[in-house]
């Protein structure tokens, strides 16, 4: 099992599901993001969403600062929507911190509890940024 799985989750192929395992490192997170740059070349869609499943871990990795500008420069371009799944208390600290240094994170990628909220979020933002 990778440290990180990366597929479609859903038919039409426009939202990227990354399901985080407990034992995940920072080097993972960028190898997923570059594994999943050939799925978005096979499609046409304009705008891709991503959701980061993180419901199953339990930890951080260390090191943050150090790896987070590298992540978020290997999003790929078509990724415009994506959001965070956790209820961990620590996952909810790491997000507003993103948030505040990364202004943009909020609006476009914010934090929920559930798949099932986090596809309808991603669903309606993928509706009105094609419309």
């Amino acid at each position: 099992m990778s440290p990180i799985d990366a597929f479609w989750d859903d038919p039409e192929r426009d939202v990227i599901h990354l399901k985080f395992h407990d034992r995940w490192a920072w080097p993972d997170f960028v190898a997923a993001l570059n594994a999943i740059k050939p799925l978005l070349a096979e499609v046409p869609h304009p705008n891709i969403a991503i959701i980061h499943n993180l419901l199953d871990v339990q930890t951080f990795p260390a090191e943050s600062d150090r790896y987070i500008n590298q992540v978020l420069a290997e999003y790929h371009p078509k990724i415009n929507v994506g959001v965070t799944v956790g209820s961990a208390p620590w996952l909810k600290i790491i997000h507003t911190i993103l948030v505040d240094v990364h202004s943009y994170i909020g609006r476009d990628y914010p934090m929920m509890q559930s798949l099932d909220e986090a596809r309808v979020f991603v669903k309606y933002r993928l509706r009105v940024l094609n419309a």
